[in-house]
C-alpha cells in the first residue's frame, strides 16, 4: 500500500470535536501499539516523528496521567513521543526522539516531554538530556488555557511533578536562572525602549488580547516579531509560544521585521491563541 502511494500518515475518517473523535493518523496508531517495526517503516516512507494526534480527555487520564484536564472538553492532544514516555518502551523512545524537537513538544495543556519526563519519574540522566537539548524548566502547565481568558496560570513547573529530591533541586536552580535572566533582560530593553522613543528612532503600536483589553508595546522597524513578542510575555505572562499575532488579516511570521510590514506609529495588532497539536503533523 505505501509502495503504492497511499499516505505513510493517513487519518482515520472519523474527525470532529467530541470525545469519540480520535483524529489520529496511521503513525499515530502504529506508536499506540508500541509496534516498533511497522514505527520504522512509515519512518521511512515519510511519517513525521513528531506527529500529533487527538484523543479522549478519559484516555489521556488513563495513559498520560494527567489528571487536570476540564472534562466539559471531550478531547486533548498528545504527540508520539510523550506515548513512548508512557509505555516506558525505551527502543521506541530513541527511534522517535530528536534533540532539535523532542524537548520542547507540547500536549494542549502545555505539558511538555519535560513535564512528562518528571511525572512519569525518569531518571535525573533523562532530566538532563532534556536540558541540554533546550528543553525550558521555566514553563508551567496551563490548565485549561486560562491565560486565555485573562485568568492567572495555575499548572504546574516541571520541578513540581517530580518526587525525586535531585531533581527537584536540579530544575529549581534552572528555573531561577530563567527568572533573574529574563527580569536583567526586561530592565535592559525598557531601557532601551525608552532611550529609542526620546530620540524619535521607535514609536508605540498596540496589541488587542482575546479578552478585549490592548496594551502598548513600544518598537521600531529593525524589531523582528519574535521580539514583540516577547515584550507582550513580559507584560501578559503569555508565553511566546502560545502567541499568534494578526494584522491586516495576515499572520506575522516571527523572523519578519517590523519595517517589512511596514508598521506605523499606532497601529493594533490582534493577539490569538496558538492551538498545540491537532489532526495533522
Amino acid at each position: 500500500m505505501l509502495e503504492a502511494g497511499v499516505p505513510a500518515n493517513q487519518y482515520n475518517q472519523y474527525f470532529g470535536c467530541t470525545s469519540r473523535s480520535t483524529m489520529r493518523g496511521a503513525f499515530m496508531f502504529a506508536c499506540q501499539s508500541q509496534h516498533i517495526t511497522v514505527i520504522r517503516l512509515l519512518i521511512a516512507y515519510g511519517a513525521n516523528k513528531n506527529s500529533c494526534g487527538s484523543c479522549s480527555t478519559k484516555y489521556a487520564d488513563r495513559t498520560l496521567n494527567i489528571r487536570e484536564y476540564d472534562h466539559n472538553y471531550g478531547w486533548t492532544n498528545v504527540h508520539a513521543i510523550h506515548l513512548a514516555m508512557f509505555f516506558n518502551n525505551h527502543e521506541m523512545f530513541n527511534e522517535l526522539y530528536s534533540a532539535e524537537d523532542s524537548p520542547n513538544l507540547f500536549t494542549d495543556q502545555y505539558y511538555s516531554t519535560l513535564h512528562l519526563a518528571c511525572l512519569f519519574e525518569y531518571p535525573i540522566e533523562m532530566i538532563k538530556k532534556l536540558l541540554n537539548d533546550g528543553a525550558n524548566a521555566g514553563i508551567r502547565t496551563d490548565r485549561c488555557n486560562q491565560h486565555v481568558f485573562g485568568m492567572p496560570t495555575t499548572g504546574y513547573y516541571a520541578d513540581e511533578l517530580t518526587s525525586n529530591q535531585e531533581i527537584q533541586q536540579l530544575l529549581l536552580c534552572e528555573r531561577y536562572r530563567i527568572m533573574i535572566s529574563k527580569y536583567y533582560e526586561r530592565r535592559k530593553r525598557a531601557d532601551e525602549d525608552s532611550e529609542k522613543l526620546r530620540d524619535g528612532k521607535s514609536f508605540q503600536i498596540f496589541v488587542k488580547l482575546l479578552t478585549g483589553k490592548s496594551i502598548e508595546v513600544t518598537t521600531d522597524d529593525g524589531e523582528s516579531i519574535q521580539i514583540i513578542k516577547e515584550k507582550i510575555e513580559e507584560k501578559t505572562d503569555i508565553s511566546v509560544l502560545r502567541q499568534r499575532l494578526i494584522w491586516a488579516g495576515k499572520e506575522l511570521s516571527d523572523h519578519r521585521t517590523v519595517g517589512h510590514y511596514s508598521m506605523s506609529k499606532g497601529v493594533t495588532l490582534h493577539l490569538t491563541e496558538r492551538l498545540v497539536g491537532g489532526g495533522s503533523d
